[in-house]
């Protein structure tokens, strides 16, 4: 094989990765989104589909209804110009560090005694940014670190300097591109326009929309009601005899290769998928020979994919058993086993229970992999409660010897929360490790408030140290931008801006720092 071909193949090979997201990317943008499912009497295949889309949707309501006040509130402060403070602050619960270290003063007074406050004002529609950072390190305060950013420019303001130090997108591009021509001038505006799209998520609505058109309808269009069999099916779950109707969907090999055929066809000639990637990517630096040779690589991965489709072995077809009651799935058993030939099979496999009531909610899934040499299960279970005023929910993801456990106990009083929540994980030797994060919250009409307190759980450190965090957030009219003592960096010749680094700048970090240890006025 000729080095051109290795280089080639072994592309294409790393591609493959990428197609496969792609794939996963164009189903989850759609979901089970058969919500145009609305026959007086359903087929089997509907049942199939609407029981798949509702049993999703009742998790992500679940969600929604526990804490819409937070959501609400995310998208207040998108819709709205707002600002909002963190301080950060330490405190040590131990002796080891109570030792004194000259002049009466401990390291543990200093962690105690040091705080962080960033505050940040943010106008999504506007496009306008200004955050605000202090530092007080046990009495020795620096602030006045000013970071802005508007549609047009990025500014900078420095405690030691009475400039605001800005460059334009267009100028910063330009200086980027003639140290770096691969870089283009535009992507650094489109890099900080990332900031402002914290809603816009990896598609947008009008992309889901298109991608379920093309590709989700496409596969349920594949699927006929002969691939469905329906029965009644008395089976346990929790512990209860349930009567439910059984639904087995059964994809044949051919079919199954059908369908991934087609998906990579439409893959192969989607001018969609090239405008998401490209929005998507925005941020990275790519020439138009680096686009050329990307796509090039992907509609050879594509191509190769096709190929692999048609020679791939799939004995059993797919399989996917589920059993619904009152419109609800309460089990369900997944299998399929594919491989490049019939000597090389990977199969995988998903089964489980759930339940769904009015307060309580439970599922017990385990998904394993199995390939003639090695056989790995994980499971994944919870059990949840929510009543409208209390939250106690556990949930637990096991593989191997490794257990990682989430568990919250929360009290809603109208908009104000109370929650005692850890995330512990359990290794091999049976040894536990949590972060612990307990706090409250309070939300009114434009302004909300919350104290949040972290700590690492370590059954063998008897010292320990807290981060405190502490939220505060409002509305306000509009971001506070400077208006005075601008130096626009990108209007000043090589020779203007060496001198003014090297005259007024370092003149006035040299007076500051001088200040700032305790020599006022400088030398």
């Amino acid at each position: 094989m000729t080095e051109q071909a290795h280089t080639a193949r072994k592309k294409s090979a790393s591609f493959k990765n990428i197609i496969a997201i792609v794939i996963i990317v164009l189903l989850v943008s759609g979901g089970v989104a058969l919500a145009y499912i609305s026959k007086s009497d359903p087929t089997t295949k509907d049942r199939y589909f609407t029981a798949e889309k509702d049993s999703i949707d009742l998790y992500k309501d679940t969600f929604k209804k526990r804490y819409q006040t937070e959501l609400d509130w995310m998208d207040y402060v998108e819709a709205n110009p707002s600002e909002t403070s963190y301080d950060f602050s330490l405190k040590y619960d131990g002796d080891l560090l109570d030792e004194d270290i000259g002049m009466g003063i401990s390291v543990n007074e200093i962690i105690d005694n040091t705080r962080l406050t960033l505050t940040t004002q943010k106008d999504v529609k506007a496009k306008e940014l200004a955050t605000n950072l202090e530092l007080d390190l046990s009495g020795i305060k620096i602030d006045d670190i000013d970071f802005y950013l508007t549609d047009e420019a990025v500014m900078l303001g420095l405690p030691f300097l009475d400039d605001v130090l800005k460059y334009s997108f267009q100028d910063l591009g330009e200086l980027l591109h003639d140290e770096d021509p691969s870089i283009e001038p535009e992507t650094v505006k489109e890099f900080f326009d990332i900031l402002f799209n914290n809603n816009s998520g990896l598609l947008t609505e009008k992309d889901k929309a298109h991608f379920k058109k093309e590709y989700i309808d496409s596969i349920f269009d594949s699927i006929s009601e002969d691939d469905f069999a329906t029965s009644e099916d008395t089976i346990d779950v929790n512990g209860q005899s349930v009567t439910t109707e059984k639904i087995d969907l059964v994809l044949e090999e051919d079919k199954v290769k059908d369908i991934f055929i087609t998906l990579l066809d439409k893959l192969e000639s989607e001018e969609k998928i090239r405008e998401v990637l490209e929005r998507q990517l925005a941020a990275i630096t790519l020439t138009d020979e680096d686009w050329a040779d990307f796509y090039d690589e992907l509609e050879y991965g594509i191509a190769e994919a096709k190929e692999g489709v048609k020679a791939l072995h799939i004995p059993d077809g797919l399989s996917s058993t589920i059993w619904i009651d009152n419109g609800q799935i309460v089990q369900r058993d997944f299998d399929f086993t594919i491989g490049p030939n019939a000597n090389d099979l990977v199969t995988l496999s998903i089964y489980g229970e759930q339940s769904f009531e009015k307060e309580e909610q439970s599922f017990d899934y385990t998904f394993g992999i199995e390939d003639g040499f090695i056989d790995h299960a994980a499971t994944l279970s919870g059990d949840l409660f929510w009543n409208g005023k209390e939250i106690d929910d556990t949930v637990k993801f096991e593989a191997d010897d490794v257990s990682v456990t989430y568990t919250t106990q929360e009290t809603v009083d109208k908009k104000d929360r109370e929650f005692d929540r850890e995330f512990s994980v359990t290794d091999g030797f049976n040894e536990t490790y949590g972060l612990l994060w307990e706090g409250h919250a309070a939300y009114e009409k434009d302004q909300m408030s919350s104290e949040h307190t972290f700590a690492i759980d370590d059954p063998y450190d008897t010292e320990s140290v807290a981060l405190q965090v502490g939220i505060d957030s409002k509305r306000i009219k509009a971001v506070d931008l400077p208006t005075d003592n601008i130096k626009d960096l990108g209007d000043m010749s090589e020779t203007e801006l060496m001198n003014y680094f090297e005259r007024d700048v370092s003149e006035q970090f040299e007076l500051w720092i001088m200040k700032l240890v305790g020599f006022p006025g400088g030398f």
